[in-house]
């Protein structure tokens, strides 16, 4: 079985074969820090619960790790599994074994503005993990495509240059923290939702 365990890692982006356990089946998962609410296990928004989140990856606590070392066996995931985040909580996660991506972002291309507290790499790949595309310049685009220009909330400037170039071509303005609501929701959030000019 694979699991997505080490720190400063990135899951892979590219073709997913995942191993097989004794038994013939697929098990991927990633193991992260999770806590107990009201009977469910909430996994940290971190990036690697979200790269494994939007791969279709299974989201486990630690302490089926512990557990499982404990008592010398792979225990069942199942009391150990995520069920979403703060944010998703209400939605049935998908787990495909890595064998499906869960392309939440086909058909957009993603502008970024600005500094980002998050790594730029790591918004990069999830985006494209999502089936979005990372377009440098505001004025290229596919025809098909809807615009997204994504900023970070401690990034406060939006010159005047650059908010005619967002009422001309008709972008989308969102946060970071939509497009993280996106994956937690495994469908993108209303736009509606983000920041206004």
């Amino acid at each position: 079985f694979g699991i997505a365990l080490l720190p400063n890692v990135p899951i892979s982006s590219g073709t997913k074969k995942p191993a097989k356990d004794i038994k013939g089946q697929k098990m991927v998962f990633v193991v992260t820090a999770a806590s107990k609410e009201n009977g469910f296990i909430v996994p940290r928004r971190t990036m690697k619960y979200f790269q494994g989140l939007i791969q279709g990856l299974q989201i486990l606590s630690f302490e089926w790790l512990q557990d499982s070392l404990k008592y010398s066996r792979l225990l069942r995931e199942k009391a150990y599994s995520a069920k979403g985040d703060r944010v998703g909580s209400g939605v049935s996660l998908r787990y495909t074994s890595g064998s499906e991506e869960l392309l939440i972002f086909k058909g957009i291309t993603f502008h970024f503005h600005g500094k980002f507290t998050a790594p730029h790499e790591d918004l990069e790949r999830l985006i494209k993990l999502g089936g979005g595309e990372v377009s440098g310049a505001l004025g290229t685009r596919k025809s098909s495509q809807r615009q997204f220009l994504l900023f970070d909330p401690d990034e406060r400037t939006l010159d005047a240059k650059v908010k005619e170039q967002i009422v001309r071509k008709g972008l989308c303005l969102v946060q970071v923290s939509w497009l993280f609501d996106s994956i937690s929701q495994l469908s993108p959030v209303d736009v509606k939702a983000s920041r206004k000019l």
